[in-house]
């Protein structure tokens, strides 16, 4: 598993507006095995683990998953 890299204090506060506002967003981001996904999902939270930041997404099947905030590729409001 490769060292996390912190994201910046402004992007961590978009991530905190958009699950304070209960936006969905476009998310695109890949795995630990490096595979890449682009969905349409619910943030929940911001979570810290392992000295690693995390958001919490739900998929529309109402399963929840943590992503790691540097392995995200880009996000985009969803109308």
């Amino acid at each position: 598993m490769t060292k996390y890299q912190a994201i910046a204090c402004g992007l961590h506060s978009q991530y905190e507006l958009v699950i304070m506002y209960k936006k969905s967003l476009l998310l695109q981001w890949k795995t630990k095995d490096n595979i890449k996904h682009k969905e349409s999902i619910k943030p929940i939270d911001l979570v810290t683990h392992n000295h690693a930041e995390f958001l919490i997404i739900e998929h529309a099947d109402g399963r929840q998953e943590k992503v790691q905030l540097d392995h995200i590729l880009s996000f985009n409001l969803n109308p």
